[in-house]
């Protein structure tokens, strides 16, 4: 790195182990990264969420304004249309799949929506399943009676049709491969090779319901990758075990270079890939640049939560409005080793940091508080503050305001 900063000291107090040779050598890191947002298409798979055009617009504003590259879509002709007419600075992909379809995909059937999306100047991101209990799924729902091993050669044959016609009409062309976590693995590289040879732009590969622990991700990437060390790959995960980051970043060592993400995790089921946890992790851990401006993170998730009218947990990683909250006293100890209990400052991601109170306060938290409101207690009078800090946590059982502890402040003062 240029930067005269030791790496892992560049945000905050990382760990040197992150950027040690040894542990690089087991990476395969992507020369170039990319985030990739779902936020308005999968992030809107949530229980009672409907987004206007309003919220549309500004959500996808958002998105560029902080830096992100890329994002993804769905086919819905009057929202592309909109989003094609903002002109923003960031690449759109719009997914494309069909799996109700009868008689199952061809071309021909998709030809419209390709054309259309390919006119807007967006990239089609194209769907085929990979492993046989998806496909023979399918075919369930479609009809017919081929094997798995029959269907495998149709989705395969299908895939490249769509690549070529893509490519001939001037197209990027993307497309995601669904369950290849547990599909054949031979089968997942013989059809990424024929996307290859078919002049594919990206190939993202899709877990489906996050079936391996990171490690996995980091293998299979690793194998794609020398297959088609030429054509970009991409991850998309779910967060059904909450290791939607940890998968992610599995890949990305694996050689991943689109990583898939959304504002606050929100998708279907559990989510997918946060993109405030990713991005910092990119940046802090392995050294990345992103694009991304960190300090507008916590601003973004705020946004996305009102318009999604779904509240961020207070204690969601980075961005949630306790995050960089402190109970236990031993924690404002320290006042002049702040890293001691965090790696990174709270304004990294444009955040702050609250002074909280439980049953393991104490005198150093009280003295913290009351410095930060203005408050002068006298040393003799921090303890009497303490016990009556616990009395009202006590009967409360919530966080203390800041009126209730200047009350219990004024108190101990003049008794």
């Amino acid at each position: 790195m240029a930067d005269s900063v030791s790496p892992e000291r560049k945000y905050g107090f990382a760990s040197p182990h992150n950027f040690s040779p040894a542990v690089r050598a087991q990476m395969h890191l992507p020369d170039r990264v990319i985030l990739n947002d779902l936020t308005l298409r999968e992030g809107r798979g949530l229980d009672g969420v409907f987004l206007d055009s309003r919220d549309f617009e500004l959500i996808a504003r958002s998105l560029a304004e902080i830096g992100v590259p890329m994002m993804q879509l769905h086919y819905v002709p009057e929202e592309l249309k909109h989003f094609a007419k903002l002109k923003l600075p960031i690449k759109a992909e719009v997914l494309i799949s069909s799996p109700y379809q009868r008689p199952p995909y061809t071309t021909e059937a998709h030809r419209e929506k390709i054309d259309l999306v390919t006119g807007l100047g967006m990239a089609t991101d194209l769907c085929f399943g990979t492993s046989d209990h998806l496909l023979l799924g399918r075919q369930d729902i479609q009809g017919g009676n081929r094997s798995a091993q029959e269907l495998r050669k149709r989705e395969l044959e299908a895939a490249v049709e769509a690549v070529q016609y893509g490519k001939h009409k001037g197209a990027t062309v993307h497309t995601n491969l669904q369950d290849f976590l547990r599909a054949d693995f031979d089968f997942v590289l013989q059809l990424c090779r024929e996307l290859a040879n078919a002049g594919i732009d990206l190939i993202t590969l899709d877990d489906f319901a996050g079936p391996a622990v990171p490690a996995a991700y980091k293998y299979t990437i690793e194998q794609i990758k020398k297959q088609v060390p030429k054509v970009p790959l991409g991850i998309h995960v779910t967060n059904d075990f909450g290791l939607g980051t940890a998968v992610v970043l599995g890949a990305f060592e694996g050689g991943a270079e689109v990583l898939d993400v959304g504002i606050n995790n929100y998708g279907e089921r559990t989510g997918h890939a946060d993109l405030a946890e990713i991005a910092v992790a990119l940046e802090v851990f392995y050294g990345k640049t992103t694009g991304i401006k960190l300090d507008k993170l916590f601003w973004l998730s705020k946004l996305a939560a009102e318009a999604f009218r779904i509240p961020v947990p207070s204690f969601k990683p980075l961005v949630g409005e306790k995050a960089f909250a402190d109970v236990g006293d031993v924690h404002y100890s320290y006042k002049n080793h702040p890293w001691i209990y965090r790696v990174i400052p709270e304004n990294l991601v444009g955040n702050r940091r609250v002074i909280a109170f439980g049953d393991k306060s104490g005198p150093h938290g009280v003295k913290a508080k009351a410095a930060a409101l203005g408050i002068k207690i006298e040393e003799g009078n921090v303890h009497k503050v303490v016990d009556g800090l616990l009395a009202k946590l006590r009967e409360v059982r919530r966080p203390i305001t800041d009126d209730e502890f200047r009350a219990l402040a004024h108190s101990a003062q003049n008794h």
